[in-house]
């Protein structure tokens, strides 16, 4: 080995996610509510509850397109 540096024996192994990318554009809609761009809350039952309602206009968005 060149260098005197070891691999690790899980980077031979990491793979890249398929569906990484819904995840990280469902985290890009929530950054658009300012409330959930930082954790401010105590509770987290309240911060469960913020999520919801920033995701309520995105999801009620979608289902109304939905065909009939």
């Amino acid at each position: 080995m060149s260098g005197g540096r070891r691999r690790c024996p899980a980077a031979a192994s990491a793979a890249v996610v398929p569906r990484r990318w819904v995840v990280e554009r469902t985290f890009a809609w929530l950054d658009r509510y300012r409330r959930t761009a930082k954790d401010y809350e105590y509770l987290a039952s309240v911060s469960e509850n913020v999520l919801y309602l920033a995701m309520s206009p995105t999801l009620l968005r979608r289902l109304s397109q939905l065909p009939k």
